[in-house]
């Protein structure tokens, strides 16, 4: 295996954990906040299974909203380096992390199929390899009957069990390592070789198994659910646990590649974000694009509390015209919350399930997402910023009666919202990775 062999594999999973999305032109790209970098991969080839074609890998530094040149020839053991680090900055690191015995075990694990943490680790390409000759008609035929000599046996397996407390941990297993590991690792290498279309593949694999959905819970999920586990082989390897590269290891929520529609799609028809009421000397109103709100928002955004959180500290313009395409769609309402009068906290609303949050997260329909900046701390006196926070969630619930939790992704860095949004009743089940950050999800009930 090359050297651009093990840059691309491991470019291709760092894609899938972080859920990326490409620019217009098929370009992926990562800031990597803990160098001032930013990780480029150009595309031939965009898959909808994780298994892109790249044509070109590279690192740029320079200033995010100008110019940027390459850093110098990228190489599998410095991308590896790089993405340790990033990776120990966003979660917070650990005393006895070793970060080139980690980037050492990444360069081992990319070349070779043998426990290694990538979307393409089940053989896929030699098994395309091993077809080619073959016309489209027959290589259709042979996926059946191959995948469900793979799948069927072990949903069988799998449900013949009795339930307890280990099944859900089993089903995540099964979830990742056989269907999306293996099964649709094959429909990407067969998409990135140009034998077949991974869509007619995955529409042949969602024949195969309905049959089967009626009687077995775990097949309803894999064709209905719009996210599934996923082994997050990189983001927990390069932080230092000990299942680095092994069958184990932390599991995060990722695209479902069976899933028909996106979660916005599914839920075309529910309304966007109602505006609250709340009291106790606070009000909120929605932001007015056309106003001198652009500039506080703008000012906002560059206080260290508040881009140390957000770290969205743009210019006027890009303010203006993110406030003003808020405001002309239905997904989220940017908003002002004043105490006593006066200017306090910027607070964007939205529907979850038109956010890349639904892509990391099984989102209900009515779920209402919060971003909560405040920015005038001096302004408020000792626990109304508490009491900010708990009644902007009431007072959601009281306003749409349709929504049953209240979400929101705050980074992980960001201790002092973590420790607010657990005393006023947020759940933290787990750590959610984005392309920027790696995100704690929080959620509240009732």
């Amino acid at each position: 295996m090359t050297d651009e062999d093990r840059i691309h594999r491991t470019v291709r999973e760092w894609a899938h954990e972080t859920q990326v999305r490409p620019d217009p032109d098929g370009t992926l790209r990562w800031p990597l906040t803990s160098t001032g970098l930013e990780l480029v991969a150009e595309t031939s080839r965009l898959s909808a299974t994780g298994h892109h074609v790249l044509a070109d890998v590279r690192v740029e530094y320079g200033p995010a909203d100008g110019d940027r040149a390459p850093a110098g020839p990228l190489t599998a053991p410095l991308l590896a380096a790089l993405l340790a680090a990033e990776v120990a900055y966003r979660g917070g690191g650990r005393a006895e992390w070793d970060p080139a015995a980690a980037s050492a075990a990444l360069v081992a694990a990319a070349a070779t199929d043998e426990g290694a943490p990538f979307v393409t680790a089940d053989g896929g390409s030699a098994l395309a390899e091993s077809l080619q000759g073959r016309s489209p008609a027959e290589i259709r035929s042979w996926f059946a009957e191959w995948a469900g000599s793979v799948l069927l046996p072990a949903v069988r397996r799998f449900d013949a069990e009795p339930v307890d407390e280990t099944t859900e941990a089993a089903a995540a297993r099964l979830s990742d390592g056989c269907l999306r590991r293996r099964v649709i690792g094959v429909v990407g290498a067969l998409g990135a070789a140009g034998l077949a279309d991974e869509a007619e593949l995955v529409a042949d694999l969602r024949g195969l198994l309905a049959p089967l959905a009626e009687d077995s819970a775990l097949v309803r999920t894999w064709l209905e659910a719009s996210v599934l586990p996923s082994r997050a082989g990189l983001i927990t390897g390069l932080r230092g646990r000990d299942e680095v590269f092994g069958p184990t290891g932390a599991y995060i929520e990722t695209v479902n590649p069976l899933r028909t529609a996106a979660p916005s799609e599914v839920h075309a028809g529910v309304p966007g974000p109602v505006l609250p009421e709340l009291g106790e000397g606070w009000d909120l109103r929605l932001v007015d694009p056309d106003s001198s709100d652009v500039d506080m928002v703008t000012r906002w955004m560059a206080f260290p509390h508040v881009e140390r959180g957000w770290r969205q500290a743009w210019p006027r313009e890009q303010w203006a015209a993110e406030l003003a395409a808020q405001r002309a769609g239905n997904a989220t309402i940017p908003c002002i919350a004043s105490f006593h009068g006066v200017p306090t906290a910027y607070i964007e609303l939205y529907r979850a399930v038109r956010s890349p949050l639904a892509d990391r997260y099984e989102a209900w329909s009515h779920d209402i997402g919060i971003h909560i900046a405040i920015a005038e701390i001096g302004t408020i006196g000792k626990g109304a910023g508490t009491w900010l926070v708990r009644e902007l969630g009431s007072g959601t619930f009281a306003a749409d009666p349709g929504c049953r939790r209240i979400v929101g992704e705050p980074n992980v860095h960001n201790l002092a919202t973590l420790r607010l949004v657990e005393k006023v009743g947020y759940r933290l089940p787990r750590e959610i990775p984005y392309p920027h950050k790696n995100a704690a999800l929080i959620i509240r009930t009732p």
